[in-house]
């Protein structure tokens, strides 16, 4: 028998349109339901993904979507997809879509265990007749701020909060707490930055080239005064915190092995299983550090690459518009090397 849930709302999470349906329908048996609805009884998480291929025949009646698609517009999957080949990416939509829980995925997208909202945006929803839902972009890694409001994100420790697994919306109400973090409001900006470029990826916006970062943001590195020296790694460190913010910084651990005596940047950058958080993170921080260069890089601001023509490339649009009007946006975290050069330079 087919299980009728609701459309999703938009950029809702998988795990959301379940829990409304959980409430809305005040199911008894969470854990029946859940095996119902894909053969087993998976662990709750805003970025897991249980075996969609079960999920989608139960919806089908009602979505008729195939397991694909479930996992391009309800899940992380997309924004992970970027930092992939072609052939992972293909090997880890077929994890999603035939393992339990993506064993695969959950290799690289281990995250901590919390949920995060934005009160305005619930607040919104409650005005304009919604329930109250869980957004995507809100649970990947390092995102701690809201691009719709520009406002700090609420944080609930869902091992700790109900006593139900896969509990509702309203089951964590009064469970939150405040990010951790302080910043100045030129921090603040950097950390939307990431937020934007998160948000950009999750919407399939581009493919980060990561074997190319390394290169680009040594060359970065020495043009901006860092250099190869025993002092490499504290001026670097401190650049970093000064961008970001301290708080910010040990939050996502983005420095490994902090305050250790090796300078290879290449470990400074890399060290050991490098969360994704920590690749989007520093390319964003060197995308600053490039602007100070007078250097753009490719691709460069989503909103000048949409005054295109449908003929053109995104790297043509690019190079036809840094002619006159440069972006500064700090968008080049792909590692795509470009000459380009601001008219004022």
């Amino acid at each position: 028998m087919a299980t009728y849930l609701e459309s999703p709302y938009s950029d809702e999470v998988l795990s959301s349109v379940i829990c409304r349906y959980i409430e809305r329908m005040k199911v008894q048996s969470r854990a029946k339901f859940l095996r119902k609805l894909f053969g087993y009884n998976p662990v709750f998480g805003p970025l897991n993904i249980p075996k969609l291929a079960v999920f989608a025949e139960e919806v089908d009646d009602v979505w008729g979507w195939t397991p694909e698609e479930i996992a391009n517009k309800l899940t992380s999957f997309p924004y992970y997809a970027a930092f992939l080949y072609p052939n992972e990416e293909e090997a880890l939509l077929q994890s999603c879509v035939h393992e339990r829980g993506g064993r695969s995925f959950i290799k690289i997208t281990s995250t901590g265990n919390e949920l995060r909202f934005c009160r305005e945006c619930f607040r919104e929803d409650r005005l304009e007749g919604r329930e109250q839902y869980w957004r995507r972009a809100h649970q990947l890694p390092g995102v701690i701020y809201c691009t719709r409001h520009r406002v700090l994100l609420r944080v609930i420790d869902y091992r700790r909060a109900p006593k139900f697994s896969w509990a509702t919306q309203s089951e964590y109400n009064g469970c939150d707490i405040g990010m951790p973090v302080t910043q100045s409001a030129k921090q603040r900006e950097h950390c939307l930055t990431v937020a934007e470029v998160s948000e950009w990826l999750l919407k399939g916006g581009t493919r980060l080239e990561t074997k190319d970062l390394f290169p680009l943001w040594l060359k970065i590195a020495e043009e901006s005064g860092f250099g190869r020296t025993k002092n490499f790694r504290p001026n670097f460190e401190k650049a970093v915190d000064e961008f970001f913010g301290s708080d910010y910084v040990n939050l996502f651990s983005l420095l490994s092995n902090r305050g250790s005596q090796n300078t290879g940047f290449k470990t400074l950058a890399y060290g050991g299983r490098t969360p994704l958080v920590r690749i989007l993170a520093l390319g964003v921080f060197f995308a600053g550090c490039a602007q100070k260069l007078h250097r753009t890089t490719w691709p460069a601001c989503p909103g000048l690459l949409a005054e295109g023509k449908d003929c053109e490339s995104y790297e043509q649009v690019f190079n036809r518009l840094t002619q006159t009007a440069p972006c500064t946006c700090g968008f080049c975290v792909t590692g795509a090397l470009s000459s380009a050069k601001s008219s004022n330079a």
